[in-house]
């Protein structure tokens, strides 16, 4: 009988990048039965993963009750938060914190949390306002304090896939004959990237 690898994120880039490995993979793709947690499984994106054989579970992540019951008896979960929803640390914290203790109540057996490392500590508080960094390394101190049989924290490069949203500057007019391209890094500042579709290349091993 095949394992139970429960995604969040399953709808978009990251979840789906880990989705779509497993299910390409000759030995993960028999070994594990896959479940996608959405907020909605009516939209599109749901549709097509019921599609290719992924069940599509509704859950909240600021719901414990429906997440504990989506969780219950599954073998692994991979776990991660979209800070930008609410632009909101707290916010982003609580529903770290929700799927960790409803993963742990449940007995899933490995946690895969998307974590990101912990700029206020490394800069030694010179910068405070990553926020966005420091949530997810607040939920992985939580999960590691936790009692969890295994867990497996992924912390990857900015996603090549976001490099023109991102990374390619906006242009601004000076004059009427200038341009300004403004960068906010200087031209030999080293900057990790990642294609997202190699993210489950990275974290199948764990399983």
């Amino acid at each position: 009988m095949s394992k139970v690898f429960v995604i969040f994120g399953a709808t978009g880039q990251h979840g789906g990048a880990v989705i779509d490995f497993i299910l390409q993979h000759e030995t993960f793709s028999k070994e594990f039965s896959l479940r996608g947690i959405t907020r909605n499984a009516s939209m599109q994106q749901a549709i097509q993963l019921k599609a290719r054989g992924v069940g599509v579970i509704e859950a909240d992540m600021n719901d414990p009750p429906s997440l504990r019951a989506a969780l219950e008896g599954e073998y692994a979960v991979f776990a991660m938060t979209n800070f930008w929803d609410k632009a909101c640390a707290e916010a982003e914290i609580a529903q770290g914190k929700t799927i960790a203790d409803a993963s742990l109540a449940a007995g899933v057996s490995l946690m895969i949390w998307s974590s990101l490392p912990d700029v206020t500590k490394m800069s030694k508080g010179q910068l405070t306002t990553v926020e966005h960094f420091d949530s997810k390394a607040e939920v992985e101190d939580y999960i590691r304090s936790l009692k969890f049989p295994s867990s497996v924290f992924f912390l990857s490069g900015w996603f090549m896939q976001n490099f023109w949203d991102n990374f390619v500057p906006k242009p601004r007019m000076i004059s009427e004959d200038t341009v300004l391209f403004p960068f906010a890094w200087p031209p030999d500042m080293r900057i990790p990237l990642i294609d997202i579709g190699d993210a489950g290349k990275y974290l199948a091993p764990a399983l």
